[in-house]
């Protein structure tokens, strides 16, 4: 059977993916996803697969870009996490990342080391049915893999829920004003992290 990608895989082959004999190549993740109409689904469950044991240094698990574009299901809700590793010739290097995920933009400057970082943050179920594409650019070439739920064990973990700023509203004293963008049921974009945590009711 072939993918929409012409990726040819024989059904044979997706027997033992779905009867869990086999792990799926990281490079067929979205076009499994595609020939099973997975709506993202199949393509996070594969990348999930490699949290642990990702290494693109040795192993064809993706290729080192300046751009990269992630998405998630649209139903997703929670967190989701972008593992970055650098090239072997930019370990310990100033890599200037851009993200941009709908109106919410981030700027950071990392010095990856050879382990990587994750960057971690929200995601709120996406109302219009589609995914919104959250868009990582940097200044060299790094190798990124997106998964959803507790982050991989490697590398320093930067939680950047409380970062995002809005294209079109200034943040008050260099922070964005999350609670005036809205919270939980309430969130405007689902680009913005929201909190899970439940407001005490005061007594009257």
């Amino acid at each position: 059977m072939a993918s929409p990608a012409g990726v040819v895989l024989s059904r044979s082959q997706l027997q033992r993916y779905e009867a869990g004999t086999s792990r799926p190549k990281l490079a067929f993740a979205d076009h499994l996803d595609e020939l099973y109409c997975a709506d993202g689904w199949a393509s996070l469950a594969i990348r999930s697969l490699y949290g642990v044991i990702w290494d693109p240094w040795h192993e064809a698990h993706g290729v080192a870009r300046t751009h990269h574009a992630h998405r998630w299901p649209a139903r997703y809700d929670g967190i989701v996490w972008i593992a970055l590793r650098p090239l072997p010739a930019h370990v310990d290097t100033q890599h200037d990342l851009s993200l941009t995920w709908g109106p919410w933009q981030l700027a950071l400057n990392l010095n990856i080391p050879a382990s990587g970082v994750v960057l971690m943050t929200g995601k709120a179920e996406d109302p219009s049915g589609e995914p919104a594409t959250l868009n990582l650019d940097s200044t060299v070439p790094v190798f990124c893999l997106r998964g959803a739920g507790t982050p991989p064990e490697m590398g320093n973990v930067i939680d950047i829920r409380r970062r995002w700023q809005h294209q079109n509203i200034e943040p008050r004293e260099g922070r964005p004003r999350l609670r005036e963008f809205g919270r939980g049921p309430r969130q405007v974009d689902p680009a913005l992290p929201r909190s899970r945590g439940r407001r005490r009711r005061t007594s009257r």
